[in-house]
């Protein structure tokens, strides 16, 4: 079954992780930066985590069916724990991909100003 609300929880995945990283503001120490990246991919791993278990509930909600119904419930478990024994790698790529971006947009910037 398609519903926005997919949508809208699979965007959150991307943001949850961003906003975490970036709402310590300016990067200092290389542990600091770590932290901050694990904080986020565990922010991730947790949302991709109950949007899993989210998605499953409201499916069995909206469904009009019984048909519905076992189609939102075949292969539950198997999804839940994709989600929780790996739902961190998604998480901890979007914060990898995001701080080589910044990387390259700081060092940009420090050679632009230079010039």
């Amino acid at each position: 079954m398609r519903h926005p609300y997919k949508w809208a929880l699979l965007v959150g995945f991307f943001v949850v992780p961003l906003v975490v990283i970036v709402a310590g503001g300016a990067f200092g120490s290389g542990r600091l930066t770590v932290l901050r990246g694990l904080a986020a991919a565990a922010a991730g791993w947790a949302w991709l985590v109950a949007g899993s278990l989210l998605v499953t509930e409201l499916d069995i909600r909206l469904a009009v069916s019984p048909e519905q119904v076992e189609a939102a419930v075949r292969g539950d478990g198997s999804r839940h724990v994709g989600a929780v024994l790996f739902g961190w790698a998604p998480a901890l790529l979007v914060v990898v991909l995001y701080r080589g971006v910044a990387r390259v947009a700081r060092s940009l910037t420090a050679r632009g100003s230079r010039a």
